[in-house]
């Protein structure tokens, strides 16, 4: 591992791995810089990183994927993860922020279609653990 980050270069988490935290937001919280951010790899929509001092990043795992569990909690909610024809669709710029009056991350991201802006929408997912569980609640317009 460098003894220095370089901006422009490819960082690594602590398995030697490339971070994949596109578009990104950082989380302080009991202890642990949390780095959320895009990953479009495979399934994967979400990725997060954990770090205590900035410099060294644990990969904790993919937060939002393809099959990440989905469940409404409000009316004209779309559920999917996947366009028709099975395609990706498209999760920028994840923020996490924590609620502390319901205890719950709450993650947002600008969601798209994959293909054009005709459904950009804002999406929502929840979890009681900063780095695990979330669950999809759908994309819709405020």
């Amino acid at each position: 591992m460098p003894n220095i980050l370089i901006n422009g270069e490819v960082w690594a988490d602590g398995q030697g791995e490339p971070i994949h935290a596109h578009g990104g937001h950082m989380l302080w919280h009991e202890g642990f810089y949390y780095w959320y951010g895009e990953d479009r790899r495979a399934d994967r929509y979400v990725s997060c990183y954990r770090s205590t001092d900035l410099f060294r990043w644990e990969f904790r795992g993919a937060i939002l994927t393809t099959n990440t569990k989905t469940e409404p909690i409000r009316v004209r909610t779309d559920l999917r993860l996947s366009n028709e024809d099975e395609s990706k669709v498209n999760l920028e710029r994840p923020k996490v922020l924590y609620n502390e009056r319901t205890r719950t991350f709450v993650l947002w991201a600008h969601y798209e279609n994959g293909k054009d802006y005709r459904a950009a929408a804002c999406a929502i997912a929840t979890s009681n653990r900063p780095d695990e569980g979330f669950v999809y609640h759908g994309s819709f317009n405020p």
